[in-house]
């Protein structure tokens, strides 16, 4: 699973506006950047599973807080 969600949590993290965000929201905070990376890929297995689930596309609005 690690192998599979490493590429695009490094694609989200420095190619997508709300992923830049995130990524400096964690940097700000002190964060490593492993850590950043291992969050990001945390966090777009729950956005599949909500997209998934919901049947909603992708709003990045709601993952920028």
């Amino acid at each position: 699973m690690r192998k599979a969600l490493y590429m695009p949590a490094m694609v989200t993290l420095y190619k997508t506006a709300w992923g830049k965000r995130f990524k400096d929201r964690l940097a700000c905070a002190g964060k490593q950047p492993k850590l950043i990376i291992g969050a990001m890929m945390r966090k777009l297995v729950h956005v599949a599973f909500g997209v998934l689930k919901s049947g909603k596309t992708f709003d990045p609005a709601l993952h920028s807080a």
